[in-house]
């Protein structure tokens, strides 16, 4: 009789087991039983991306993007940044609508993708200027486990135009007369990618030259002018003169900016004879 009741109470815990694995038993070991959200063993579900951050730029969308090849890059910065499946990452939008890149790039210390900016803007169907919205991007892991990371972006230009420069170099020689290197001058900030390449100067001591080549990259526009220009703007300077330049521009958006340096000049004059 003991026996049979031994039994019978064996019987029913295997039953009993049975019928919650065929459930979904929260805590299987198989990523596909596990809870959405949950993370376990770093196997599955979705964690908040510690220690990563995701910048999205530009941050500025327009619904003019709509037949735009141009580029909206997503830098993903932090630990795990280089244990990232590239396959794997999307971008989604307030809507859950979600895109893919079409490239991804590994550096040494970013992760970044790139994605067109006709698909980008796709995410946002009510399109409203001046709106804020928050997007997604998600990944996997290589080594097992996702990441969720978030930023804002604006429809519209977010406030005014934040732009800012650097020229280097900023010290100019008197014996630049008929070099053909470059001053190098690199426009950075929001809106940069807005720069007019045909519209940008360096102006100074009343006169004004243009680049003789211009690129937009991805954190920057790119502009090169020849150094006989640059120092043919101050024919009058005297060696540890400090003058003045600017450098100034047009945005696709009607507006127009100009930045102000100090240049050093330095060197001996060519003497004519």
């Amino acid at each position: 009789m003991k026996t049979k009741l031994f039994l019978s109470v064996i019987l029913l815990v295997f039953c009993f087991a049975a019928l919650n694995c065929s459930k979904g038993n929260p805590f299987s070991s198989k990523p596909e039983e596990i809870i959405s959200g949950d993370n376990i063993n770093g196997v599955a579900g979705i964690t908040a991306g510690e220690g990563l951050k995701a910048e999205i730029s530009p941050d500025s969308w327009s619904k003019n993007w709509v037949n735009s090849e141009g580029q909206v890059i997503v830098r993903i910065t932090g630990e795990g940044f280089d244990n990232i499946d590239n396959e794997s990452i999307r971008m989604i939008g307030p809507e859950g609508a979600e895109i893919t890149p079409f490239k991804t790039h590994l550096g040494g210390h970013f992760f970044k993708a790139k994605f067109y900016k006709k698909e980008a803007i796709t995410l946002i169907s009510d399109i409203v200027k001046g709106e804020k919205h928050e997007i997604q991007i998600t990944g996997n892991f290589k080594e097992g486990g996702s990441f969720l990371l978030k930023d804002w972006i604006y429809i519209g230009k977010k406030g005014k135009v934040d732009l800012w420069a650097m020229v280097i170099p900023k010290v100019w020689l008197f014996n630049w007369t008929e070099s053909e290197k470059a001053v190098k001058v690199k426009i950075k900030g929001t809106g940069f990618e807005k720069v007019i390449p045909e519209s940008l100067r360096i102006a100074g001591g009343g006169a004004e030259i243009a680049p003789y080549v211009t690129s937009l990259k991805d954190a920057y526009f790119n502009a090169l002018f020849y150094q006989k220009d640059a120092i043919g703007l101050f024919p009058n300077a005297k060696a540890g003169d400090r003058v003045k330049i600017q450098v100034k521009g047009s945005l696709n958006t009607g507006n127009a900016f100009s930045l102000d340096f100090n240049i050093k000049i330095q060197g001996k004059k060519k003497i004519e004879r």
